[in-house]
């Protein structure tokens, strides 16, 4: 699955893709969403991702999903899930990626 950052805070994507890579799910890409997204969100193909995106959110502590956009579809390079981290994580990990947060700012 593709994780990817909606936000101006540098490093979410990466730290979202820790939990899961430790969980055993294989992570494509880590990357930037051309355009900021306020609320984080799990995206998923509706023809491929769409049992697997409920499941995705509860490791990443994200509920809200729904279907990819072009952008997003895009990004995830085929992959048919995609995490996207939003605004609203971005206030939990400011300054270094390497700091152990906690999942203060849900």
């Amino acid at each position: 699955m593709a994780v990817l950052n909606g936000t101006a805070t540098a490093g979410l994507a990466a730290q979202s893709a820790a939990p899961l890579k430790q969980g055993g799910y294989k992570v494509g890409p880590v990357s930037n969403t051309s355009t900021p997204f306020p609320t984080s969100v799990v995206m998923f193909d509706p023809t491929d991702g769409k049992q697997c995106a409920p499941i995705v959110g509860q490791v990443v502590g994200i509920q809200k999903t729904q279907p990819m956009n072009n952008e997003i579809r895009q990004a995830a390079e085929g992959d048919p899930v995609a995490v996207v981290i939003g605004d609203d994580k971005a206030g939990a990990s400011t300054g270094t990626g390497a700091s152990a947060t906690t999942g203060s700012g849900i």
